[in-house]
């Protein structure tokens, strides 16, 4: 009997299925930034809520006319923004992997960049550093989008 070596076999299997990717995948990382910003904003909107459970907001009494503080409770309307935000970017991240829509959030990230700059000059000095923070970030963002175009990945062989 004629026993081949495991490592012989293994070049002729490969053969059959299709060939492997070559480059780097832009598009799977479009995704994991798009999964992780939003895991970010999901989490900083539960910390709200654990950080600020009640809020005295001043309401108009309609009998009277006077104004009396009304305290709000914030949790339940931060734990439903936190799961439409956690809906939203499940969503997004799905969608990054279609052309279209990657064109479409290039735009908005171009746009949202220049939103931050023009911000900088008129914020105090500690909102200057979140609004840094929202450019390197769209920076970053915005060049792995157009590299997903500019350098897709091939097929291989």
């Amino acid at each position: 009997m004629n026993f081949r070596r495991r490592d012989e076999c293994a070049g002729a299997v490969a053969a059959l299925g299709p060939p492997p990717p070559i480059g780097f995948n832009w598009v799977a990382a479009a995704r994991w930034m798009t999964a992780g910003y939003g895991a970010l904003a999901f989490l900083g909107l539960l910390a709200v809520g654990f950080v600020t459970q009640y809020v005295t907001v001043p309401v108009q009494d309609p009998a009277t006319g006077r104004i009396i503080d009304e305290t709000v409770n914030l949790r339940p309307i931060l734990l439903v923004a936190a799961i439409v935000v956690a809906v939203l970017f499940a969503l997004f991240t799905w969608l990054i992997g279609y052309g279209p829509v990657r064109v479409i959030v290039l735009v908005l990230t171009v746009l949202a960049t220049f939103a931050a700059l023009s911000r900088t000059g008129a914020e105090p000095a500690s909102a200057v550093v979140g609004s840094l923070v929202s450019i390197a970030f769209d920076l970053a963002f915005g060049f792995v989008l157009l590299m997903s175009f500019l350098q897709p990945q091939r097929s291989g062989y």
